[in-house]
Formats: structure tokens, C-alpha cells, sequence
């Protein structure tokens, strides 16, 4: 971690543990946990210590939640020593606190095991929240681990490190959420479904499927349905809830015990192992019933996906993209702009009677540097053409024999140097978004520049970051140009619009990776450059603010 993202931290947690952070900080910080993995692994670290800490300067009492809390004097004397002695605990703790988050990020695992709390987007919880009696049960709860486009019906936790509520109803109507419980246990909710974390060991699902990895350490991990429940013997196993409350549960590792609900007059208790699947419903007919084992059903991981990005700018709004953060084959890695591979436009006939050019002050001269080489999410060139029916033959682009009225709608470039098709996304594409947009943001197809067998268009219809996505930053204000028609818009000078509009609306950058085998290349294949159409929405056309591929492995080389 950066020396003074170390600092700006440590001084951060100090304030919030000393119940002195005010509004913008309490901001800061949570925008530097939400955003950055090492800021949370660092953050784990500290509140591992000042967890230790606390107990140390009080006696523990069980709480009406069976949670140890900290009975402490209430003299000034006192509570002005307390202090003290924790800002002097702090100040070494943070010095082994740095050796340890650099042990834990270099073996440890990427899903920390404490996290942080919601600071500043409730500002009734800031009021009523007590940072240290949440630091001091920290350990006792569950948390999410990751999201994939998660939704829920009213609101619910998707920011890795954000604690969930026990024995409250969450309905996820969209998206995965992986549960990272204290014991070591996983739980991977697939939406829809609705479900309760019931205790730190302990999960419901009323309705739709979790896949649950309990590892050495968590036996006993249970997860009830309305007819069952299910203990963990060790193991890996899935359960599917019906909507009428039947339960199908497979096992794919190791075993797992299940017996009837208390009270539903269901006798007996069946070990499933390895390789088993069984459907109970709510009689003694139904109990145990054989069912097909389906080893493809179980969902180990989250998908492959654009998971977070990075800003210069420490607080929103913000334009200049300085990291992506993106699973690739179950690996989360980080990518700053340095390492990720540029492009150079070659074609782009846009809608006709739309702006077509998004723009800062920093921006220019020249339209097409506004996707080739800056950075900014603010500037772009937004509102291509396109067509409802994705491309199934080559487009005909700028430069061609052909006529302009025959050039395809669209927009077509050139990787600064080829990608090779790896696992998981090769490449990210950048769209803003207001909230009166749609919030999975606009469709596309993206296409090749040049079709072989096997090959195909590939259409998007939902982002990886969403407008309903916690990654989703707002972006600061920019101008939208148009210019006289017939010219070419790649090399036109910005000075050259004969029209510009500033938006009323805050807009959000919303992100989302493209995997070439989505376009029938072979895993190792090279691809040289694509074409992307919108999809002819009538309503909202796509606005491409910054599109750029990703090294096969980590590299320095600079392609921007």
C-alpha cells in the first residue's frame, strides 16, 4: 500500500475510533474501504488489534445478544485516560498492524474476514451507531465476501466487508451475493431468493438456491428451509427452495445430514455424502426422495467480471480512471491504466440528430483522443449507431470502395496491440448513466471486424457495475457536442461543434467486461480489433467514455 493511503488511513480509523470523525471524513473512509482491497486488509488489521485492545482496558459482560461488550467508567477522569491508554495502544498497534497486512496480503485470503459497516450512506446509523461496541463484535458477524449485480427488493448488503442484520428477511431479486461466515463457512445466494442469516452459524432460505462451502473448522454450519435442516458434516452441498417450500439438496463434497423442520411430524434424519441428491417436501412420502445429482449445479465461486475501479480523485465526484479491479478464472486482479491496452479508432457513423461527443475541460484537441488516449470516464464519444439485429457479416467501414450511405452505424477500432482470449474478461467497456436511465445500462452488440466460421456478434444487456452497483462512482459534469453533418467526427477539432449541451443530471460511470469467447474465439487466440453497435433502443443509445483490453499477465508496458 502507498505510503500516504497508509497514513491518510491509520489517521482515519483513529478518528472513528476515538468517535471524532465528522461527516466528510466518515465519506472518505468509506470510500476507501469500498474501493480498495488493501485499504480493507489493512483496516481488518487495525480493528483485529483495537478489538484486543478494548478488552484490555474493561471487564467484558454478556450483552441481550449473547455479544461481549465493554462495561467502562463513566467519570471524565476516567473516559479522558481511556483516551490516552487507546491512543497509545493505537499508535503501536498500528506499527504491527502494517507487518501484518503486508503478511496477510501476500498468503492470506482475498476475502477479509472482518470489514466495515455502511459509514456514510445512512445517516441515521451514523448518528446511532457505537464504532467501538461494532468494532468489539466485529468477529461475531456475517459478512459479504463479494456481489455480483446484486439487487435486492429493499435494500440489503452488497459492498464487500458490509455486515448483514441477523434475522432480517433480504429479498434479492437479481445478482449473487457470497455470506462469509465467522466459523470459515461460504454461502453463495443466487437471485432470486429470499433468505435470513439467523445467527454466525446459521443461514434461511424460504425461497431460491444457496451453494454453501464449509471447510475444516465449520462443522455444525446449518441452513434451514421451511421443511428442512440442513447440518454440515464438512462438506460442500447446494440447496434449492421451491416457491411451495420443497428442498432439493446436493451433495458434491462430503457429507451432510438432513432432517425434518421441527414441528412438520417428519421422522428420521438422512446422511447424504458425496454424489447425492435428494427432494423433500412436507410429508413423510415426500421426505427423501432420490432425485438426479447434478454436479454442474453447484456454483463454487462468483462469475468472472469487472468488479470495482479506481479514481484519481479521493472523493466523487470523479473522471480519471486510475486502477480496475477484475476476476479473471476465479483471480481477482488489479490493473492500473499502464498495464491495460489501448485502442485507436478507425470508423464512427453515429445516430443522425444526437450529440455525439462527450467532453471536459481537459480534454482535445482532437474528438477520436477522447477514447484513444486520455483517461477521463468524462469524455467519450457517446450515441453510435446501431441496429436491433446484431452483425452477421463484416461491417463496412470508413475508408472502404463503399458509399457513405452504405457504411455500417457503429463505431470500430484497433487494440494498440493484440489480445490474446484469456480466461475470464479480455477487455472493459465504460458507460455513463444517469438514475432516470436504465439501470443496467445501455444494450450493445459488439462484433468482429472480420467474421470467420466460429465466430459471432455478442450482445450486452447488463453491466457488471450497475446503476444499483455500490462500485458505481458519479462522474464530474462534462459538456456534449454535436457537429455540422458530413464531417469526419474521428478528426474533428473540438473547437470545430456548432452545438453544446451541458446535462442537468448527475451521471455515473457503470463498467462491464467483455470475454472474447462470448464471440467464439478459442482460448489463446489473438484479437486484433471489434466493432460495437448500440442496439437500437429507441430510448437510450450507449455512451462509451473509455473501452480498452487487458494484458494476458500483469505488465508495465504503457499503451495508452
Amino acid at each position: 500500500m502507498d505510503s500516504n493511503l497508509r497514513r491518510t488511513l491509520e489517521s482515519l480509523v483513529g478518528d472513528l475510533i476515538e468517535n471524532e470523525l465528522d461527516k466528510s471524513r466518515r465519506e472518505q473512509l468509506n470510500f476507501m474501504l469500498r474501493d480498495s482491497e488493501q485499504c480493507r486488509m489493512h483496516f481488518n488489521a487495525l480493528m483485529d488489534l483495537q478489538c484486543g485492545m478494548t478488552e484490555l482496558l474493561g471487564q467484558p459482560r454478556e450483552d441481550v445478544n449473547g455479544l461481549e461488550t465493554v462495561e467502562l467508567p463513566t467519570s471524565p477522569h476516567f473516559r479522558e485516560s481511556t483516551k490516552h491508554s487507546k491512543s497509545r495502544l493505537l499508535s503501536w498497534g498500528i506499527v504491527l498492524a502494517g507487518l501484518a497486512a503486508s503478511f496477510v496480503i501476500v498468503v492470506g485470503p482475498s476475502i477479509p474476514r472482518f470489514g466495515f459497516q455502511q459509514i456514510a450512506n445512512d445517516s441515521k446509523s451514523q448518528e446511532t451507531a457505537d464504532p467501538a461496541l461494532e468494532l468489539m463484535q466485529s468477529g461475531n458477524l456475517v459478512r459479504v465476501g463479494q456481489s455480483s449485480s446484486a439487487e435486492y427488493f429493499d435494500g440489503g448488503p452488497t459492498v464487500a466487508g458490509q455486515a448483514t442484520e441477523f434475522n432480517r428477511e433480504y429479498v434479492l431479486n437479481a445478482g449473487l451475493i457470497m455470506l462469509t461466515f465467522p466459523n470459515g463457512a461460504n454461502a453463495i445466494v443466487e437471485g432470486p431468493s429470499v433468505f435470513s442469516v439467523l445467527s454466525p452459524t446459521r443461514l434461511l432460505v424460504k425461497i431460491g438456491r444457496c451453494n454453501i462451502h464449509a471447510p475444516e473448522g465449520a462443522e455444525g454450519f446449518r441452513v434451514d428451509t421451511p421443511q428442512t435442516e440442513v447440518v454440515d458434516l464438512g462438506t460442500r452441498f447446494s440447496v434449492e427452495v421451491s416457491d411451495v417450500g420443497l428442498t432439493e439438496v446436493q451433495v458434491v463434497e462430503g457429507a451432510a445430514e438432513v432432517s425434518g423442520k421441527a414441528g412438520m411430524q417428519l421422522d428420521g434424519k438422512l446422511l447424504l455424502r458425496n454424489g447425492e441428491a435428494r427432494r423433500f417436501g412436507d410429508s413423510q412420502a415426500e421426505f427423501g426422495e432420490r432425485i438426479e445429482f447434478e454436479l454442474d449445479s453447484y456454483r463454487g465461486s462468483l462469475p468472472d467480471r469487472i468488479i470495482a475501479y479506481r479514481c484519481m480523485e479521493s472523493n466523487p465526484p470523479v473522471s480519471n480512471l486510475v486502477s480496475l479491479t477484475v476476476q479473471r478464472d476465479g483471480r481477482e486482479i488489479e490493473y492500473s491504466t499502464d498495464q491495460l491496452i489501448g485502442i485507436e479508432m478507425i470508423h464512427f457513423v453515429p445516430q443522425k440528430n444526437l450529440l455525439h461527443v462527450a467532453t471536459a475541460p481537459s480534454a482535445g484537441p482532437v474528438v477520436r483522443e477522447l477514447l484513444e488516449s486520455d483517461v477521463s470516464l468524462a469524455t467519450g464519444l457517446i450515441n453510435p449507431g446501431g441496429s436491433p439485429i446484431p452483425l452477421t457479416t463484416d461491417p463496412v467501414l470508413r475508408g472502404s470502395q463503399a458509399d457513405n450511405e452504405l457504411l455500417t452505424l457503429g463505431m470500430g477500432f484497433r487494440f494498440k496491440r493484440p489480445i490474446v482470449n484469456g480466461p475470464g474478461p479480455d477487455m472493459v467497456v465504460f458507460d455513463v448513466q444517469s438514475k432516470v436511465d436504465s439501470p443496467n445500462g445501455d444494450g450493445f452488440h459488439v462484433s468482429p471486424l472480420k467474421f470467420s466460421p466460429g465466430l459471432k456478434s455478442y450482445s450486452v444487456t447488463r453491466y457488471d457495475i450497475t446503476m444499483k452497483s455500490a462500485q458505481a462512482l458519479p462522474i464530474v459534469p462534462f459538456e456534449l457536442l454535436s457537429f455540422p453533418n458530413g464531417i469526419d467526427l474521428l478528426d474533428a477539432k473540438l473547437a470545430d461543434t456548432n452545438r453544446h449541451q451541458i446535462p442537468s443530471l448527475q451521471f455515473f460511470g457503470l463498467a462491464v467486461g467483455i470475454d472474447f469467447s462470448e464471440l467464439g474465439y478459442p482460448l489463446g487466440d489473438s484479437v486484433d480489433g471489434l466493432f460495437i453497435q448500440d442496439d437500437a433502443d429507441v430510448k437510450k443509445q450507449v455512451d462509451p467514455v473509455f473501452i480498452a483490453g487487458f494484458p494476458i499477465v500483469d505488465s508495465p508496458k504503457t499503451d495508452r
